[in-house]
């Protein structure tokens, strides 16, 4: 655990983190996310040398009291929750497209400005794939008033579909555009809250809408859209032969509101929606009875289910779950109880037993129940010892902040043994025999967290808000990485609930906290939330913010942030930002600028990259060394392969590319701060290159071009001298000593 393990103050209430605490910052090297590097003097061995890690691995750190690196990568890519639960197309959309910044917003020549950052509302257009379209269509079951908005789309160039969240308007959409201008010419068109949708037709944002493709655009329900804006797309889509379909809430259709383009959507027929997906799926399905589709809609208790007016999502998960019951041997009305609707249902019925009752006893029951269930829940798939630590700090958050006790109870959540606090809904464990993994928390179906959790923070929030906050922020000061790691997913999923309440109650005191893994943490948690489509645009934008702010924890956090999935979303922003935090020379000693580099690179990215690090090296002293630092950490990264260097086989095949890296590892190996370390790493590569002849033959070349230079050839031949001393078995080691 933390240093800072907080001591709960008999009779006292629970003060919510609304900002950073005060703590010792912990020991760390002075470059804590490098990847280690055997020293120059270890001795002489005759077996290969270790390879160097592989890209996109996690790095030990100083800051973490265990960084078993098996056990974190065991849920570093895991999601444990759905970000986007609409299971809709949107899932699939191809991500390639252009962005701008609305009106208002700073304009910044980026060839005569250094930091270049574009501030601002934006709009983002991307590219639906064919295969997405395809499948919208193969599924798609039209409202009833369908052909009115084929009508005037086709007539108007555009049409706006009102209608409630979740009534299929999106799939509609798609539909809409595919049939007019083709399945792989269907654009999406995402824009921030404040954007002025009107500025889309502007000159200057037209970068955004494709001439001769169809652009689907959903407004959120807090935005109302004016029939001028209607007017001035359907005017552009006309004139450029495309269209655009609006997706927007409920509003009344007046002659003189939004007409002509205003068309209702209602929901489609439930039965329809279900037999639509169910033959598609068994078109792909073999094995399955001839009469599946019969078998299901003449079940009772489906038919039951479908009268409730089920919107298209609810049906198509409850087809999916049909789907899987004839692989797995089910009967047909079994499926319902493995929906999500059920799931939800089954969550509220978890946590029911929270809400208050007249005796104190009664309460720290309820919530010793409360915190079994959502601690197992959240963190599914840990080891019940880790369950267990869980549980036991939201119980102590649920006693303090309800007062159930003046002094914390020191008796562990599962005391009793697991199985007296969870449901048979949950599921239990499995008992391993002696010798075997420690046994691991298993939900019925992963999806239970998500809505405990939903049920938690929406229906109980009276009760378990204030107690989830604290304990996530006390999960944070954990020194197990991949407890800090599930923690912060787990916020990050609340802040698609509450984003505000989240980020100030939560994520910004973590990103302004001296102790690393609260910073990691904040970075975790918006990478978290990013992946829910409508949070992305604002996420990039405040990782922005940190970059460009004064605190320079803040511009650390940034580093964190960009070192996530978070700076793949557009690399050209990704590097501003870290251009902006690399100038701060407090940040010197700092790895994480060159660790972020280091996970944004992909070949096909090289020569931006490498244009903005050779940038940063003519700049200033600050940003030079982070260029240095960030050289030394790609060229410790391997192909997926795990043989060659990316960076080895970047130079062997790009001359220019081979020139720029060339002289960012010289500037490496005069610069003091990253000296030693880039001096280690081109060893490792020499010694490498004894044992695969082709890289061994680049890495001679390579190696005897980067020494060569006047300021540099003293020192190699001195290095060389030494190494070659250490290891006399080194071939191609002496070799380059001898040319050199």
């Amino acid at each position: 655990m933390s240093d800072e393990e907080n001591d709960v103050v008999p009779g006292a209430e629970l003060e919510l983190p609304s900002a950073p605490e005060p703590e010792p910052p912990e020991p760390r090297p002075s470059e804590p996310e490098s990847p280690p590097q055997a020293p120059a003097s270890a001795p002489p061995s005759t077996s290969p040398p270790p390879k160097q890690q592989t890209a996109r691995q996690p790095k030990s750190s100083a800051a973490w009291d265990d960084d078993r690196e098996q056990e974190f990568q065991r849920h570093e890519g895991a999601r444990p929750f759905i970000q986007d639960d609409q299971r809709t197309i949107f899932d699939r959309v191809t991500v390639e497209g252009n962005a701008l910044v609305g009106s208002g917003a700073s304009q910044t020549n980026y060839a005569n400005n250094f930091f270049g950052p574009r501030k601002g509302p934006t709009a983002r257009s991307g590219l639906y794939s064919r295969g997405a379209t395809t499948a919208n269509s193969a599924t798609y079951v039209p409202f009833p008033g369908y052909e009115e908005a084929v009508y005037t789309l086709r007539e108007q160039g555009a049409v706006y579909l009102c209608g409630v969240a979740d009534s299929g308007r999106s799939s509609t959409a798609i539909r809409l555009g595919t049939e007019l201008c083709g399945s792989s010419r269907v654009v999406m068109i995402d824009v921030d809250d404040d954007f002025d949708v009107a500025t889309l037709v502007d000159e200057e944002s037209k970068s955004v809408l494709r001439p001769q493709h169809a652009h689907v655009l959903e407004l959120g329900t807090r935005k109302a859209v004016r029939k001028s804006t209607l007017v001035s797309l359907a005017g552009w889509a006309i004139e450029h032969d495309a269209a655009v379909v609006v997706i927007g809430p409920p509003t009344e259709k007046l002659d003189h509101g939004l007409q002509p383009y205003a068309v209702s959507h209602d929901l489609p027929h439930p039965e329809s929606v279900l037999i639509s997906h169910l033959r598609h799926g068994l078109s792909s399905l073999d094995g399955a009875p001839p009469d599946f589709v019969e078998q299901c809609l003449n079940d009772e208790k489906i038919g039951e289910h479908l009268e409730r007016a089920l919107p298209p999502g609810q049906v198509a998960d409850l087809a999916r779950r049909l789907l899987d019951g004839i692989t797995e041997g089910r009967e047909p009305w079994e499926a319902l109880s493995q929906t999500s609707a059920h799931f939800r249902s089954v969550a509220e019925d978890l946590l029911v037993v929270i809400e208050a009752t007249g005796s104190v006893g009664e309460t720290r029951v309820r919530h010793r129940e409360a915190a079994a269930r959502l601690g197992y829940a959240v963190f599914q798939d840990y080891t019940m010892t880790d369950v267990a630590d869980a549980a036991d700090l939201l119980y102590t958050a649920l006693q303090t902040c309800h007062r159930t006790t003046k002094l914390r109870t020191t008796v562990p959540v599962f005391g009793k043994g697991v199985e007296a606090f969870l449901d048979k809904r949950m599921s239990i464990p499995e008992r391993l025999a002696d010798g075997g993994e420690e046994r691991r928390a298993k939900l019925v179906d992963p999806s239970l967290a998500q809505h405990l959790l939903d049920v938690a923070w929406n229906d109980f929030d009276a009760v378990t808000r204030a107690p989830l906050l604290a304990w996530l922020d006390a999960l944070v000061n954990d020194g197990r990485k991949w407890i800090v790691l599930r923690a912060a997913i787990t916020a990050g999923y609340l802040a698609t609930h509450d984003f505000s309440v989240l980020y100030q109650r939560l994520i910004r005191p973590w990103a302004t906290s001296e102790a690393y893994r609260r910073r990691q943490a904040a970075a975790w948690a918006l990478e978290s939330a990013a992946l829910n489509r409508k949070l992305t645009s604002r996420v990039t934008r405040q990782v922005s913010d940190w970059a460009f702010s004064a605190n320079p924890l803040m511009n650390d956090t940034a580093s964190l942030a960009y070192a996530t999935s978070i700076g793949a979303i557009s690399i050209e922003s990704s590097l501003t930002g870290l251009r902006a935090v690399a100038v701060d020379p407090r940040l010197m000693h700092r790895g994480s600028v060159a660790n972020a580099i280091a996970e944004l690179y992909r070949p096909e990215h090289a020569p931006l990259v490498l244009k903005e690090l050779r940038t940063w090296a003519d700049v200033g002293a600050q940003t030079k060394v982070h260029a240095a630092r960030s050289i030394v950490f790609l060229a410790s990264y391997n192909e997926s392969d795990g043989v060659w260097p990316v960076l080895m086989r970047l130079v062997a095949n790009d001359e220019q590319a081979r020139a720029q890296v060339m002289s960012l590892w010289q500037d490496a190996l005069l610069e003091s701060l990253t000296g030693r370390r880039a001096w280690e790493t081109l060893l490792q590569w020499v010694l490498r290159g004894d044992h695969e002849v082709d890289l061994g033959e680049e890495i001679e070349k390579f190696a005897l071009d980067l020494l060569r230079s006047p300021e540099l050839v003293k020192r190699a031949r001195f290095n060389l001298r030494l190494w070659c001393s250490v290891h006399p078995s080194a071939v191609l080691l002496k070799r380059i000593a001898e040319e050199l």
